[in-house]
């Protein structure tokens, strides 16, 4: 029969914070905000993929 006990996992903070204008925002020939979220959905997903291996 297997045994069952408790152990701790040690969780981590990970966040952004993003360093853009609101002038560029408002004026940038390019779609700024999409940039900026695709960059940080892969950067999120790399980081937590090497801290779940």
């Amino acid at each position: 029969m297997p045994k069952i006990q408790k152990i701790s996992i040690t969780t981590y903070e990970l966040y952004v914070q993003p360093q853009i204008s609101q002038k560029l925002h408002d004026d940038a020939f390019v779609d700024v905000e999409s940039l900026l979220v695709k960059k940080i959905a892969e950067t999120f997903s790399k980081e937590e993929n090497e801290a779940l291996i």
